[in-house]
């Protein structure tokens, strides 16, 4: 038996299945595929000598850092020029080829290869220069 409340009901249920349907196929068209870091200069972005030198630089300072295998590109196909890491419930954003980096959700961006590596450490927690010794 049909009445308004039912009939009503199905197109909002026939509303919202058409809004799950279109937002499946958007995403299916999205390639937001995580990607391993492979630490190979090749694979990275850079537009000129200085941005690739930044990369090889970056490249040298995550292995001295042994964070290597903790890097990936969250996005390669849309954005081959973002890395990222995570660190318990934080995410480092890296943008090797500028010598960049930023914690997400901070205010304060990271530049150049020393910074961004304190960055790295803070957050890791291995930062102890911001403790008073206590003897």
């Amino acid at each position: 038996m049909s009445t308004p409340l039912n009939e009503r009901l199905m197109k909002i249920e026939a509303s919202a299945k058409s809004a799950r349907d279109f937002m499946d196929r958007i995403l299916k068209g999205a390639k937001m595929i995580k990607r391993p870091f492979t630490g190979r200069p090749e694979d990275m972005y850079a537009r000129d000598d200085e941005q690739d030198r930044n990369n090889r630089d970056f490249i040298v300072a995550a292995y001295g850092n042994n964070i290597i295998s903790e890097l990936f590109w969250p996005n390669y196909e849309a954005a081959p020029w973002h890395l990222q890491m995570e660190v318990g419930n934080q995410l480092i954003n890296f943008w090797p080829h500028k010598a960049k980096a930023h914690v997400a959700y901070e205010s304060s961006v990271a530049y150049g290869l020393p910074a961004m590596f304190a960055t790295v450490r803070r957050v890791q927690g291995d930062d102890f220069e911001d403790f008073d010794v206590l003897e």
